[in-house]
């Protein structure tokens, strides 16, 4: 498993687990078939799950979430 930074994350538009768990569930459950596990993360020294979705319409609908920047503020403090 690779351990990815969060500028990984971010520069390489990776979903942590972190992120998935803020989803609505209609969300949750149309990535959790397109969603592939490949590495994790450290966010606030807890180790959280990093996904490639595969589904590239789902992808730029994750990556575009408000979740993001929340993550974004969460590993700045």
């Amino acid at each position: 498993m690779k351990i990815y930074s969060i500028e990984q994350v971010l520069d390489v538009g990776l979903l942590t687990q972190w992120e998935a768990q803020h989803f609505s569930e209609g969300l949750s459950s149309m990535i959790s078939d397109s969603k592939r596990l490949v590495g994790f993360t450290l966010i606030s020294g807890q180790r959280w799950d990093v996904f490639k979705i595969t589904d590239p319409i789902l992808d730029f609908i994750c990556i575009s979430m408000e979740t993001r920047l929340k993550l974004i503020e969460k590993v700045s403090n």
